[in-house]
């Protein structure tokens, strides 16, 4: 049974981020009993594969969101360790009296943090909740999660050396653990402690620990089974003993596995190689993980052979049987051999970039999706697919994308939503699926029209406006403006942000009109807002003002007031509209919020955290800079707002270059790492060149290759 880290995800409003949705949650702190909210994971999406240590990959990185900490007195710790009602909604106190005196001591003893406890990096809450761990005596099955969830951020932040600790820590927590406990949850922990032992490089003390669990594993299944059948050879399984039999069997073959990917461990690249092109499907995948992002030549043309003829004798010999159709084997290996990809943090659609597959492979591999004969047939193995054919110039290939669209524009549409609502007016990363239809205008508009007049009205038509954008004609055109008389909102709003795209100021006149007409429209704030405040002419600037006036006070029906009021586009909107009145306004509005403290009296900002408020700034300065925005946005520094570090070095603000040079010594997340490496760059950061010497080393590749990046544009002192 897998040992994983359990992560709360209820929250009481949502915010869409590639994949996974972040909510909030109100905690109680059960020292103090400060009130405050904090991050949670609302929803994710998860690929059904997980690492070797368990840690399941996805879209997103749902680790940085699992520890809470009070912002008052600093008391840390997952959603379980505050108070909290259990599934028959008892209330439950985490600490005994004496726990949470001995927990009130440990944290004095730490003496005053050296931020404040909202703004510290999720590495430094684990810390905190270690202290907090300790001081409460937590048993060994407690402190595993921690210290494992301490070993995935800090691999995640490029802490190498932190990464080892914790994951030493992680071991040590979960041998003891093991021997507490019995059946499949002692192997499971077991299991998960040799994996880590293998990632630390003790690949002798991991072999050893796998070969002591395999007879167990191999003794628990039989036995398992035996009781199963015990009165019945045939056995009708519930629930709960379907679930004892494939943890057994789910630890048989994860020991198996392990077992394997020490052995390719142990030889040399050139050796595992060819011990994967002639061996199993289990082979191919170990080779993959362990040496694809070497990036070599040698390993991308054996793993493009491995794509190629993906089935081992397990495989071949099940097609020989009849067992499996010679179409289905292939697509459940090649999806097999995606997953290894994924599990070794590289991107299947990237890597397969470099040898391409051919079109015909795509096609085949579109078709196994749609057929339910990949194994990995997820959406973003659609994605994958329908990208690489996207960009081949090849009539074959837009003719199959063109086909998966008219068969299935749901997907189309669902996946070509996010990309374009969060481009601000710049085409997405993946375009080239837009540019599949633009290249058949007729049949585009067609389309859209199709969608708008049938019965899959609202935001589903809408988002099938998107690929308009693309199709600079008059028919498209046309539809467009047809689309903004519809009676359906969100069709309205859909038309107004392609026009907004295409650089029609109708587009900035119907969000106008339609923001100040539905004051709850909270999606409008962010929405294509670069393109508003560039287009917005004299013939808007009185509906702004009506806008801004009356989205000062948030209506009795919206909780969440930063969504209610949009200064973020409306004032800079009103500055370019009329420069004479309205950037009077906005460097007004700026210079008070620099000034103003982290909670005023003002309606509009009343609840706001400071730190969302710094994000708003972030926002309007990057729509248009003014000198005044960079004491608000120097708020965001201690926070480690990743935004706010690339305007001040972009703006040239040498005054904060302090507070940079502090975040080199804290243990930031990766994306502030990677912005203050940029700044480095643009500002003279006391003690940057040795973090970047530091970081160019690091096992994490994004950070090291922007490290060295960074060193090779710039000459040594």
């Amino acid at each position: 049974m897998r040992y994983a880290v359990s992560l709360a995800v209820v929250g009481v409003y949502c915010v869409a981020a590639a994949g996974m949705n972040i909510g909030s949650d109100t905690f109680t702190c059960p020292l103090d009993g400060t009130r405050f909210t904090s991050s949670i994971v609302a929803s994710w999406s998860g690929l059904g594969i997980s690492d070797d240590e368990g840690r399941a990959a996805g879209i997103g990185d749902t680790t940085e969101f699992g520890l809470h900490i009070c912002p008052r007195c600093g008391y840390a710790g997952f959603a379980g360790d505050f108070p909290h009602e259990d599934d028959q909604g008892r209330p439950i106190q985490p600490l005994t009296p004496e726990e949470a005196e001995a927990v009130r001591a440990a944290l004095a003893g730490q003496g005053p943090p050296a931020v404040r406890p909202e703004a510290m990096f999720p590495l430094e809450k684990a810390a905190a909740a270690e202290v907090c761990y300790r001081a409460r005596h937590r048993p060994p099955d407690a402190m595993a999660p921690l210290h494992i969830l301490g070993a995935w951020l800090s691999d995640g932040a490029g802490e190498d050396a932190l990464a080892e600790t914790y994951r030493r820590k992680a071991v040590e927590a979960l041998q003891a653990s093991a021997a507490a406990a019995e059946g499949s949850a002692r192997c499971g922990r077991l299991c998960q402690a040799a994996a880590m032992l293998a990632t630390l490089g003790q690949f002798d003390q991991a072999e050893a620990l796998l070969a002591s669990l395999a007879p167990e594993v191999d003794k628990g299944l039989r036995d398992e089974w035996a009781e199963l059948t015990r009165t019945d050879p045939q056995p009708l399984l519930d629930d709960e003993a379907s679930a004892r039999l494939d943890a057994w069997d789910g630890l048989k073959s994860r020991v198996a596995w392990l077992k394997m990917k020490l052995q390719h461990r142990r030889l040399t690249e050139a050796r595992s190689r060819h011990r994967a092109l002639t061996g199993t499907l289990e082979d191919k995948q170990a080779y993959i993980e362990l040496h694809a992002a070497t990036a070599s030549p040698e390993s991308r043309a054996a793993i493009a052979e491995m794509f190629h003829n993906p089935l081992g004798p397990e495989e071949t010999e099940r097609v020989r049987c009849g067992v499996w159709t010679q179409e289905f084997a292939i697509g459940h290996s090649r999806g097999r051999l995606d997953a290894s990809l994924w599990a070794a943090g590289l991107i299947p659609w990237d890597f397969h970039g470099d040898p391409p597959p051919s079109t015909a492979r795509l096609i085949e591999d579109l078709q196994a999706i749609q057929q339910g004969r990949s194994d990995l047939a997820s959406y973003d193995h659609m994605v994958a697919v329908a990208r690489q054919l996207a960009e081949r110039d090849e009539p074959e290939a837009a003719t199959a994308l063109w086909t998966f669209f008219q068969a299935d524009p749901a997907w189309f549409a669902s996946h070509v939503r996010g990309a374009f609502e969060d481009c601000d007016g710049v085409p997405p990363a993946n375009a080239a699926i837009y540019r599949v239809l633009a290249a058949r205008p007729h049949q585009a508009c067609e389309l859209a029209e199709r969608m708008l007049l049938g019965a899959g009205a609202g935001k589903a038509a809408a988002v099938r406006l998107y690929p308009l954008a693309y199709i600079a004609d008059a028919e498209s055109l046309a539809v467009l403006k047809h689309a903004l008389a519809s009676d359906d909102l969100h069709v309205r709003i859909g038309a107004a942000k392609v026009l907004l795209f295409r650089g029609d100021d109708a587009g900035v006149a119907t969000i106008v009109q339609e923001a100040w007409r539905n004051s709850t429209l909270v999606s409008l704030q962010h929405v294509l807002s670069g393109r508003i405040v560039q287009l917005a002419g004299p013939q808007h600037y009185e509906a702004l003002v009506r806008l801004r006036d009356q989205w000062k006070t948030p209506p009795p029906d919206n909780d969440h007031p930063r969504g209610a009021i949009p200064p973020v586009w409306i004032l800079p909107a009103m500055a370019q509209a009329d420069p004479g009145r309205g950037l009077a306004v906005y460097r007004r509005w700026i210079a008070e919020q620099a000034a103003a403290p982290a909670e005023t009296g003002d309606p509009a900002s009343e609840g706001i955290p400071d730190y969302q408020r710094v994000a708003d700034l972030r926002d309007a300065a990057r729509l248009k800079y003014q000198p005044e925005i960079g004491r608000a946005l120097a708020r965001g520094l201690p926070m480690g707002d990743a935004g706010a570090i690339r305007t001040l070095a972009e703006a040239g603000e040498q005054a904060y270059v302090k507070e940079f040079a502090a975040l080199l010594g804290r243990p930031t997340s990766l994306d502030v790492k990677v912005a203050l490496i940029g700044a480095s760059s643009k500002l003279d950061i006391p003690g940057a060149r040795e973090a970047l010497l530091h970081w160019s080393a690091s096992r994490n590749r994004l950070l090291a290759a922007a490290a060295r990046e960074a060193l090779s544009a710039t000459p040594a002192p």
